[in-house]
């Protein structure tokens, strides 16, 4: 009996060892969930990252930021008083400026500068805010004419032409300047930007067409300082100064030699020039005034006799004639041997 209970327990746990063995198979699918009256449990039909997620409407149309815009006008200058064939005289024109400026929105009047009496290459500080809107339009157009005022005449008729320019982008300036007598036009400045130019904010020095150059700021937010009151010259160079070197002094222990040096005048009107020669051995030694034609030269020959052996630093410079200031400047170093 002992014997058939043990083989009775051998089998039995040789069957759980088998099970215990065997490999397991997961379900190919699991059962619905049950469901009762009071509760449903739903399963979402898809992944959370396949779900359908709300859509955001792009804009249509691009929105561009129109900014508040100042424009400030800080200097005029002129550079030919007009008084053909003599360069040296003080002549002043009565130079009156009217600005006008049109961003396709505000309505603004021309401004007018006063009259005042300027000479040849003369800066009048004007720092005046001649335009300002708070929110600028599609673009911003500024025009600038100056000129010599004879009667009142002038002054109405140029100031509705101005009216009519401010009205549309398209608006002409040179056709304005074209209905001038000669003698009263001076120049103009007009430039027209966008919003891809930012609507020109920055800082302009020395623009202008023909006779007039203007230095003004666009402006939006802070105002930005001006700069220093510019020195205003005429565009006059030394092209050249030829000096022969070595020299040799010979027997006589002195030698004759030829001085040239030519000036270039890149106006287009004739400019008085004074210019001055220094040796560094013996000092000032020449001076004198020509005067330049526009658009042209002039060269300068003179005969000195040198005495002395060693190394001279030759120094030309040339002065504007009317004031007396510095235009340039070009040394040359000379080579003196007994």
């Amino acid at each position: 009996m002992a014997r058939t209970v043990f083989s009775i327990v051998a089998l039995l746990a040789l069957i759980g060892l088998v099970v215990a063995c065997a490999r397991y198979y997961p379900p190919t699918s699991y059962p619905a969930p049950q469901q009762n009256q009071t509760e449903q449990t739903t399963y979402p039909s898809t992944a959370p990252s396949q779900q359908n997620l709300p859509e955001s409407n792009p804009p249509t149309q691009t929105q561009i930021m129109h900014p508040p815009i100042n424009v400030t006008i800080d200097y005029i200058g002129i550079k030919n008083a007009y008084n053909p064939g003599n360069s040296l005289d003080s002549r002043h024109s009565n130079v009156k400026i009217i600005v006008a400026v049109n961003d396709g929105k505000t309505n603004s009047n021309p401004v007018t500068i006063p009259p005042a009496l300027m000479t040849y290459f003369d800066t009048r500080e004007i720092k005046q805010r001649v335009f300002y809107t708070s929110s600028v339009g599609d673009y911003l157009k500024v025009s600038i004419m100056a000129y010599n005022v004879y009667n009142r005449d002038d002054t109405l008729s140029l100031l509705a032409a101005f009216e009519k320019l401010g009205q549309a982008a398209a608006g002409s300036l040179r056709t304005i300047v074209e209905s001038l007598p000669k003698e009263s036009y001076i120049g103009y400045y007009d430039s027209i930007w966008y919003p891809a130019d930012n609507w020109g904010i920055g800082r302009y020095e020395e623009k202008g067409v023909d006779n007039i150059r203007v230095w003004f700021r666009i402006w939006s937010g802070s105002e930005p300082s001006p700069i220093p009151k510019p020195e205003f010259l005429p565009n006059i160079k030394i092209k050249n100064v030829t000096i022969p070197s070595p020299i040799s002094l010979g027997v006589w222990g002195n030698r004759q030699v030829t001085h040239k040096f030519t000036l270039g005048n890149n106006e287009n009107f004739a400019i008085g020039v004074k210019w001055a020669a220094n040796s560094s051995v013996t000092g000032n030694f020449d001076s004198g005034t020509v005067d330049l034609p526009g658009n042209g030269f002039k060269e300068i020959t003179k005969q000195y006799t040198y005495t002395k052996k060693g190394t001279a630093e030759i120094t030309y410079t040339i002065y504007y004639a009317y004031n007396g200031k510095k235009l340039d400047q070009r040394t040359v170093e000379v080579s003196v041997t007994p």
